[in-house]
């Protein structure tokens, strides 16, 4: 059955996540209003183009956090603080070096060309490594079980920061656009960050000796790491590769045809942020039933989102996309129905993400996320010349092959639990 903790989370951070994808797709509707498309096909570039290389450049320590927090805590609250603290420091440095880096890369190399513009890429590049320490500092809430308030805080910052995109938007173009967010995102970070600390202070309170860091932490650390590179790599490598094969406004229409996707998405990943301390706590205390419980939780609400999703996506589309976009692009209705039927198959297994980690198994994401890029990366390199529906199937095929793989590994996953728990 499903417990109201439990409801109330998903409740806060599910409203939480629609909320800003929604207000992402109001600022990429705005975009579509103000700019042709090959211009929002350029901005699209840029953010795809450093949001790949944010993937593999900055290491992602939040899932550390969120494993190995709860595990120090028990017997030593100050390593616990120092953990998360510690993590938030080090990607607060790397997120420096970050900006120092990319300026100079592109300054040098200057990559110019229908679909890349140097500006624009400088800004989307300083504008990824600005949020950069987000994840470790959203992380503090997982790990002090306050995930509604970071869903309520999320709304909050959420407004703040689209508004400074739109108003860029106004004032100078695409440019200032990118400016907006990366101003946005510095807020974000900030906020989150302090608040984050404090929470952690606060449940992991009192002194006492220095325990040892536990065995594996830094394998775990470099292992998931990859795994979130990977995660966002995955998402956004395909849109450069589209704007390198089928041009600006090809990536402009994709773009615009994924955002009911992307807002789907959304929906379902909740699910990954509760079910990660929960199985990570369940497992540090042998308690694999309590694990195995609450998967079935989750299997269900996600099943039932699925439908939901899928039935009003087919329904509303058609006459949605032109409202919102524009009639530049009313052809891309077919795709975007479909595109939300792949996020809603990768919806029903969201768990994936976070089950192998808790199991102190990341090296099992890592090969399955390996296997889903080259399969997106194929079907994008193939079909981007073709038109935006193909693509759009091909997409489908690849999220539906996924969750195939995921509910058939996943079972055999945790017939094994046990063993993996020691």
């Amino acid at each position: 059955m499903l417990t109201r903790h439990l409801v109330r989370q998903f409740g806060a951070l599910s409203g939480a996540n629609v909320a800003t994808a929604a207000l992402s797709f109001v600022a990429l509707a705005v975009l579509a209003q103000r700019l042709t498309p090959a211009q929002l096909g350029r901005v699209v570039f840029a953010q795809s183009v450093a949001a790949t290389a944010f993937a593999f450049l900055d290491p992602r320590l939040e899932d550390a956090v969120i494993r190995y927090v709860p595990i120090v805590g028990a017997d030593d609250p100050v390593q616990a603080r120092l953990l998360q603290s510690r993590a938030l420091q080090l990607d607060l440095f790397i997120a420096s070096i970050g900006v120092v880096v990319a300026v100079i890369v592109v300054a040098v190399f200057r990559p110019s060309s229908a679909v890349a513009v140097p500006t624009l890429l400088v800004l989307a590049l300083v504008a990824n490594w600005a949020q950069a320490p987000l994840g470790t500092a959203s992380a503090a809430f997982a790990v002090s079980d306050r995930l509604e308030l970071l869903g309520w805080l999320t709304v909050v910052m959420s407004l703040g920061s689209t508004a400074l995109a739109i108003a860029g938007l106004f004032i100078s173009g695409a440019s200032g656009y990118l400016l907006g967010v990366l101003a946005g995102n510095l807020l974000v970070t900030c906020v989150v960050g302090v608040v984050g600390l404090e929470l952690v202070r606060r449940s992991y309170p009192g002194d006492g000796p220095r325990a040892p860091l536990p065995a594996g932490l830094l394998r775990f650390t470099a292992v998931s790491s990859l795994a979130s590179s990977l995660t966002t790599a995955t998402d956004r490598l395909p849109l450069a590769v589209i704007g390198v094969v089928g041009g600006p406004v090809m990536l402009a229409q994709f773009r615009v045809a994924s955002a009911p996707g992307r807002l789907t998405a959304t929906a379902f990943s909740p699910l990954s942020s509760i079910s990660f301390p929960v199985f990570s706590r369940a497992l540090a205390e042998r308690d694999v039933d309590g694990a195995r419980r609450h998967l079935r939780r989750v299997v269900m609400m996600g099943g039932m989102l699925a439908v939901g999703v899928v039935v009003g996506a087919a329904i509303l589309l058609p006459s949605l996309i032109p409202a919102l976009f524009g009639s530049t692009y009313k052809s891309v209705a077919t795709a975007a129905t479909l595109l939300v039927v792949a996020a809603a198959l990768r919806g029903l297994v969201v768990w994936s993400k976070v089950l192998p980690l808790a199991l102190g198994r990341p090296t099992v994401r890592v090969i399955a996320l390996l296997m889903d890029g080259a399969g997106l990366l194929a079907v994008t390199a193939t079909l981007s010349g073709h038109g935006v529906v193909p693509l759009a199937i091909g997409h489908a095929v690849v999220a539906a092959i996924a969750a195939a793989l995921w509910l058939a590994g996943g079972t055999r996953l945790l017939a094994t639990t046990s063993d993996f728990v020691r």
